[in-house]
């Protein structure tokens, strides 16, 4: 028989989840969500397009700088999504798991071909997207 209180704690538990899904929802807030989703998801898939297709496809008689200012713009964009990610995850999990799931999803994405980079960028995507959606109806 379930007692008062741990049906309370139900409830509340319930009422949380509810209450990060509530960006996806609302109606009023949908500009905000979408803005937010854009900029949290568009890094993440620029960062996959340069890696796997802008910086490998420069020929070898290419001076080192456009070389290197591609790898330059994947390691930005690799410091900017690990940060949000490792943050989101940690409210699941310890730290090092946080960091240790980013590590392997960011990796994945960048280095590894289509079969496991595609939903690695799926992943990472939805997270950041997730994360600024929910800062952009808080902020603006």
């Amino acid at each position: 028989m379930t007692t008062v209180p741990k049906l309370v704690n139900r409830v509340k538990s319930r009422t949380k989840t509810l209450k990060l899904a509530r960006p996806f929802t609302r109606q009023k807030d949908i500009q905000t969500t979408l803005a937010g989703a854009w900029t949290g998801g568009i890094i993440p898939t620029l960062t996959y397009l340069i890696a796997h297709y802008q910086a490998p496809n420069l020929v070898d008689g290419t001076p080192w700088t456009p070389k290197a200012a591609l790898w330059l713009a994947v390691i930005g964009g690799l410091a900017y999504s690990a940060p949000t990610v490792a943050h989101w995850f940690s409210r699941y999990s310890n730290n090092i798991k946080a960091w240790g799931f980013v590590a392997s999803l960011e990796t994945a994405m960048t280095i590894t071909d289509y079969t496991t980079s595609l939903p690695a960028l799926l992943t990472l995507v939805g997270i950041n997207a997730w994360v600024l959606a929910d800062k952009f109806k808080k902020t603006l």
